[in-house]
This record gives structure tokens, C-alpha cells and sequence, in this order.
């Protein structure tokens, strides 16, 4: 998971917390100078912007208000993205429980929330717990009215990747191809997730020994990352690794080996990975 889609989350919950509480400026401007902090992968400095967004919001609001717990929700994020992984779980389990008892079970926040919560048992390989978190903000996203078939799909995705690493693929195929589809029709804006829909169902394929169809999708996935996140991105170097993967395995060794040295390369720029977000990538590739 990159720091791509865990800003993209809490640039979502920080715009909503500002427009459900506009007048109250002093705790929104610390939010959204915590979250360009963010974007520049100042960490500890975000953090010092969220705690003080948080305090004057539980100040102003009240500390179940639903603002005032999206911001603790964003300090969650900050405590994950700094590998401080049992401060994140404690926090984002207390915005469940805060969400939950403010808004009700069923509330999209509550999706969003649990999202973030599977995504953080998934990084940790935790892959049963992810599972069952990730059913459950799925259920709450597949109810909701209006359904939201983008929110629906990142659901399913995410799940599906739980599949996948418990190596279930009957469960997990029938999803992806749901959210490939999906995703294939979207605006360009959602370019970066028909990569990723696009990067899991290929590596079921390769799983399944369908190469020619792995290759394909995993294909068809670098050039979208390389064209929406740029050429030097984690996401293009993980792909890079898996389009290497079906080259070795068919054979094409001398054309991995370009691929793999490229994409070690980047991911030595990159010595941080944020690790919660909208959409998960299956990372342990197996032969």
C-alpha cells in the first residue's frame, strides 16, 4: 500500500470533517496543515498538526462528535504511516467504537473506517482479521443508499486481496473480475485503481498458471501507473516485479532482468511505506 492512497483517505475525511463544521476554522486549518505535511512525508510534524486539530475540535465539538473522531481516525493513519502499528490499531478501534455508537453501525464512516482497519491487519498479515473487517465495511457499502459502486468496488478489492493471500481463489476471482469491470468504466480519475484491479486479478492468474492472461493484465497495469503516478512511483516498481515474474516464468529472463533492476531501483527511493489505504495490493508475490 502506498502513500498515494493513504493521503487520497484522509484528504476525504478532512474535506468532509471541514464542510460538516466550516465556522469552526481553528481545528480545520490545523487538519489541513496536518495532511500537506502528510503529502510531503513530514510524519511527525502531521502529527503535531493532527493532535492539536484533535484537541481543538474535542475543545469545541466535544470528543464523540463526529468530526472530532474523524480527526483521531487521521491520527491513525499518521501513527501507521511511522510503523507505530499498535498506537494505529488501538486508534482506528476507538474510531470504531466512537463512529459506531455517534452515527450508528451502518454509517459510510464506519465503512470508510473499517477500510482502514483491514488495510492496517492486512499490511501486518493479520489476513484472517482483515478478512472479517473487510466483510463487514463491505456489507455496510453494498447497503447503503444511494450505493456507491466505486466505494462497493474498493470494498470488494480489498477483500478479494484477503482472498488471495489466504489463497482462497474461488472466492477471490469472481470479485476481482467485478472490480476490473467496474473500474474499467470510470472516469480518469480512477485510472490508479483499474491498475490496481487490473495488477490482483493478474497475479491470480499467475497463480493459476494462465500466463498469457497474467501477463496481459500486469501489462496493461504498469502502463496505467506509469502514465497516472509517474515513472519513479512504489506502485510502478511493484508492477515492474510482477511483469518480471511472468517473463521469468515463460522463459523471457533476459527481458525480467531490466524490469527487476528498474524496479529495485525505485523502491530504494522510497525506504518508507505508508501502509493504510483505499485499495490494497497484493505484495507477497508467490511462485
Amino acid at each position: 500500500m502506498t502513500s498515494g492512497r493513504m493521503i487520497r483517505v484522509m484528504a476525504f475525511l478532512s474535506v468532509l470533517s471541514s464542510l460538516l463544521h466550516s465556522q469552526d476554522k481553528v481545528w480545520v486549518d490545523f487538519d489541513r496543515k496536518g495532511q500537506r505535511l502528510q503529502e510531503q512525508g513530514r510524519y511527525r510534524s502531521a502529527e503535531q498538526y493532527f493532535l492539536k486539530a484533535f484537541q481543538a475540535a474535542e475543545a469545541s465539538l466535544g470528543p464523540k462528535d463526529p468530526n472530532t473522531v474523524v480527526i483521531q481516525h487521521n491520527l491513525a493513519l499518521n501513527a501507521a504511516a511511522q510503523g507505530k502499528y499498535t498506537e494505529a490499531e488501538r486508534l482506528l478501534r476507538k474510531t470504531l467504537s466512537d463512529l459506531q455508537a455517534s452515527l450508528g453501525p451502518g454509517h459510510p464512516l464506519v465503512a470508510e473506517n473499517l477500510n482502514s482497519l483491514g488495510s492496517l491487519y492486512f499490511r501486518l498479515r493479520r489476513f484472517r482479521d482483515a478478512e472479517g473487517v473487510f466483510e463487514r465495511g463491505l456489507a455496510i457499502r453494498d447497503k447503503a443508499v444511494p450505493r456507491d459502486p466505486i466505494a462497493v468496488a474498493i470494498s470488494l478489492n480489498n477483500l478479494a486481496s484477503t482472498y488471495l493471500e489466504l489463497e482462497d481463489y474461488g472466492k477471490a476471482e469472481p470479485m476481482l473480475r467485478q472490480v476490473v469491470a467496474t473500474f474499467e468504466n470510470t472516469p480518469s480519475s480512477e485510472r490508479a485503481r483499474y491498475a490496481t484491479s487490473c495488477h490482483n486479478l493478474g497475479l491470480l492468474y499467475y497463480r493459476h498458471s494462465a500466463y498469457q492472461d497474467a501477463e496481459f493484465l500486469l501489462k496493461r497495469a504498469l502502463a496505467i501507473r506509469e502514465n497516472t503516478l509517474g515513472p519513479d512511483h512504489p506502485l510502478v516498481a511493484l508492477s515492474l516485479r510482477s511483469y518480471a515474474l511472468v517473463l521469468r516464468k515463460t522463459g523471457r529472463s533476459a527481458q525480467a532482468k531490466p524490469l527487476e533492476k528498474r524496479g529495485m531501483t525505485i523502491r530504494k527511493k522510497h525506504s518508507t511505506e505508508n501502509l493504510i489505504g483505499l485499495t490494497v495490493d497484493v505484495q507477497s508475490l508467490r511462485e
